[in-house]
């Protein structure tokens, strides 16, 4: 019986800090269909579940102004990798007033990006830490750090159209490792329709990830944040190659589920040596 409880107690000591952690989450997987000259995944750690990123205060930065509907616009201040794209301090960034970050510069924008729009190719390549129908009291963007290691950090100031929602907003890209981070701080709850989306978008209708939807209530009432991580780029397959099937993944909890099983089948086995 000795044996059992330290099978038992070892079990709990693994299984637990795999169920705390919480799930990642493979938000793209595939060919690289756009043109580009490889295929990347994007492995998102939802809602503070991964390591912790510091709030950066934008405000000191530089202001774009605010309003209702409108997309303003900056260069990259340094080079910086979307999917499968390569963006240069040539190329033009768009913040959308109603909380999502442009990357690429095709064109016609839908006003505001709803749940359901990951993936679509109608807004190009974006990411949003909250979409909705917003106001922007003001917008700021600020670059912290120093090469090859700067951080971009676009931040948002709004307010829900109509529903009395309130929030600041921002969008971290990380320079060298291309992580993407979305974080908010709810000021005032949300009263969503059909909108409010968070997750990242490839832009060509077929990859990216939805991580929150405010229409099905998935969106959280108090702060969170989300860590999209690029895993590498991957050999470009040939155009005669089939698609690439999403290979599931084990998460966390699948991990824990297991280590529990095999617990009870060692459990067992030790009561009938026993």
């Amino acid at each position: 019986m000795r044996r059992i409880g330290f099978v038992v107690v070892a079990v709990v000591l693994v299984t637990l800090p795999l169920l705390a952690a919480g799930p990642d989450r493979v938000v793209r997987t595939g060919p690289a269909i756009r043109g580009g000259t490889g295929s990347w995944d994007y492995v998102a750690t939802v809602d503070g579940t991964g390591a912790t990123y510091a709030w950066i205060d934008a405000t000191a930065g530089t202001s774009l102004g605010g309003g209702d509907d409108s997309f303003l616009q900056f260069n990259f201040p340094f080079d910086f990798q979307v999917y499968d794209d390569a963006y240069t301090t040539a190329d033009v960034i768009e913040v959308n007033t109603n909380g999502s970050l442009h990357f690429d510069q095709a064109g016609p924008r839908s006003l505001w990006v709803n749940c359901g729009d990951i993936p679509s190719d109608g807004d190009g390549q974006w990411v949003a830490p909250l979409g909705d129908d917003l106001i922007a009291v003001n917008i700021w963007y600020l670059v912290t750090g120093t090469a090859p290691n700067r951080i971009l950090t676009v931040e948002w100031d709004v307010t829900e159209y109509s529903g009395g929602g309130a929030a600041l907003l921002e969008v971290n890209l990380f320079e060298g490792s291309n992580t993407v981070v979305v974080q908010a701080q709810i000021t005032s709850a949300f009263a969503f329709a059909n909108d409010g989306v968070g997750g990242i978008n490839a832009g060509d209708a077929v990859w990216g990830g939805e991580v929150y939807c405010g229409a099905s209530g998935a969106l959280p009432s108090d702060d969170f944040d989300v860590e999209f991580v690029p895993q590498g780029a991957q050999p470009t397959p040939t155009p005669t190659a089939p698609p690439v099937v999403a290979v599931p993944t084990m998460t966390n909890s699948g991990l824990a589920i297991f280590f529990l099983i095999m617990a009870g089948v060692a459990i067992l086995v030790l009561r009938r040596r026993s």
